[in-house]
C-alpha cells in the first residue's frame, strides 16, 4: 500500500471507528428496548424512558402467540396510572386484567387498538377507558420513539420507529450518560436527571402491566400537599379551561370504538379524567362524548366551578395516586352505582 493510499485510508477508518463502535453498543445494549422482546421491560437494570405502548403492546402479543388472552383491559394515557388492573379485578365480574396505557395516548392509538382487538377477535369481556383533554389533541400517531405506536397494532412503521430509536440513542449525549452509568457500577448521577431515569423509581408488575412511581408512591401526603400548593401557586388559583378539540374525524373514531365495543359485546365503562384543577373536557366536547355513548357508561366528575381540595390526592398536575383511581372505581361499581358524584361526596369549597 502506497503512503498516499495509507494517509487516505487510515483516517477514514478512524472516522469511520467511532459511530460503528456507537451502533454496535446501541445494538448489544438496546436502551429503548425497542430492538428485541423482553419478559420485564422495567427491570431494576433499565434506566432508558421505554416506550410504554410498545412495552404493553408486545406483552398483549406475546401472550396471544401463547395462547394465552387477557378479559380485561384498560385503555388510556399515562394518567390511567392510577386505575391498576390488580385493583380493578377486585369488583363486579372483573377478571384477567391488564393496562394498555401509552404516554400521551391520543384517541388515534385508543381507537387502533380497539380496531385490533375487535378484527383479530380478542376476546375482551370488559373495558375501561380513560379519556382526558389531552387525548383529543393529537390527531394521528405520536412524534419521537416515546409516543410511536406498536406497528402491529396501528399499521405504522417499524422502520421509522426503529429510526427514531437510534436518533434518541445520540439526542442529548444519551450514549455518554449510559457509559458513564455502566463504568461506574450503575451509579445515578444528579446531572443524568434529565437525560436518563433512575431505575430505583419505577416499580413494575409483569402480570398485569400496572407501573408504579415510587418516588410518589413514598412521598407522604403532606410532602404530597406541599409539592401540588407550589403548583396552584404558580397557575395563580386560577382554574383552567380547556380549548375543545372535537373534529368530525375524532368524532367518527369515538363512534367506531363504540360500534366495535358492541360488535365484541364487551361491558365497557368511559372516564372522563381531569387534570389537577381542570375541567375534564370543554362543555362542547363533552357533549359529544355524551351524545354517542350512554350515560350508564360514562363517568365524569365536573369541576367546572368548584376547586378541589383534595391535592394530595395527585403526584402532580396530571397524574393522580393509585388511590383516587380505586375510589373512582368503587363508585362505578356501586350498588347502584354513581354516574354522578355528589358535591357532598367529596371536598369541595367554593374559590
Amino acid at each position: 500500500m502506497s503512503n498516499e493510499v495509507r494517509k487516505f485510508v487510515f483516517p477514514f477508518l478512524l472516522a469511520l471507528a467511532l459511530p460503528l463502535a456507537l451502533l454496535a453498543c446501541y445494538l448489544i445494549t438496546d436502551p429503548f428496548r425497542i430492538l428485541y422482546y423482553y419478559e420485564n421491560y422495567y427491570d431494576q437494570d433499565e434506566f432508558a424512558s421505554i416506550n410504554r405502548d410498545m412495552a404493553g403492546s408486545r406483552r398483549l402479543l406475546h401472550h396471544r402467540k401463547q395462547g394465552k388472552t387477557y378479559e380485561s383491559i384498560i385503555l388510556g394515557s399515562s394518567m390511567a396510572y392510577c386505575f391498576r388492573a390488580s385493583e380493578w379485578e377486585k369488583y363486579g365480574h372483573v377478571k384477567s386484567a391488564f393496562i394498555w396505557n401509552a404516554h400521551g395516548e391520543s384517541l388515534y392509538g385508543v381507537h387502533s387498538k380497539i380496531k385490533w382487538l375487535d378484527s383479530t377477535k380478542y376476546p375482551v369481556k370488559n373495558a375501561l377507558i380513560i379519556i382526558d383533554d389531552q387525548m383529543l389533541t393529537m390527531p394521528g400517531d405520536g412524534h419521537g420513539f416515546i409516543h410511536l405506536k406498536e406497528p402491529e397494532i396501528s399499521g405504522g412503521s417499524e422502520l421509522y420507529r426503529q429510526y427514531e430509536g437510534l436518533i434518541a440513542y445520540f439526542n442529548n449525549y444519551f450514549f455518554l450518560a449510559q457509559f458513564d452509568y455502566y463504568l461506574s457500577g450503575h451509579k445515578f448521577r444528579p446531572y443524568m436527571k434529565n437525560i436518563i431515569s433512575d431505575p430505583r423509581m419505577f416499580g413494575y408488575n409483569p402480570v398485569t402491566n400496572d407501573m408504579d412511581n415510587l418516588f410518589y408512591t413514598r412521598m407522604s401526603a403532606e410532602d404530597s400537599m406541599n409539592r401540588n400548593n407550589n403548583h396552584i401557586k404558580y397557575m395563580k388559583g386560577v382554574f383552567e379551561k380547556n380549548n375543545c378539540q372535537m373534529t368530525p374525524l375524532k368524532r367518527q373514531m369515538l363512534c367506531e370504538i363504540k360500534n366495535r365495543l358492541q360488535h365484541m359485546q364487551t361491558d365497557y365503562r368511559i372516564i372522563v379524567f381531569p387534570r389537577l384543577r381542570h375541567e375534564p373536557l370543554c362543555p362542547a366536547d363533552m357533549a359529544v362524548v355524551d351524545s354517542i355513548f350512554s350515560a350508564d357508561k360514562v363517568y365524569r366528575e365536573n369541576r367546572t366551578t368548584l376547586v378541589y381540595d383534595e391535592i394530595r390526592d395527585f403526584e402532580d398536575d396530571l397524574h393522580a395516586k393509585y388511590y383516587f383511581g380505586t375510589r373512582i372505581l368503587k363508585r362505578i361499581y356501586s350498588t347502584p352505582p354513581m354516574m354522578a358524584v355528589p358535591d357532598s361526596a367529596l371536598k369541595w369549597h367554593k374559590k
